[in-house]
């Protein structure tokens, strides 16, 4: 993987991190916290974050197809989006 592409991710983890830190402190329940992402970002997030390459496996949790948690809190694919397919 590519340097950059890994930084990218980490810069990620770090703020999701630091978001899910506010929310607590702000006594929002992280829970309730979900961050759409637009379909095509979401996939290659999760095929990255699935490949184990990134060294971020370990803050990964699969939910279901369209979503999955890394540092607590959870990332979805933008459900309105039409894939090329449909």
């Amino acid at each position: 993987m590519i340097t950059k592409e890994i930084q990218a991710l980490h810069d990620l983890q770090k703020a999701l991190l630091s978001i899910n830190g506010a929310s607590r402190r702000l006594g929002i329940n992280t829970n309730e916290v979900v961050i759409i992402l637009p379909r095509h970002d979401f996939s290659y997030f999760k095929n990255v974050l699935e490949s184990g390459n990134a060294g971020l496996a370990k803050f990964y949790i699969p939910v279901d197809v369209d979503s999955f948690k890394l540092s607590g809190i959870t990332i979805s694919r933008n459900k309105g989006e039409l894939s090329e397919l449909e």
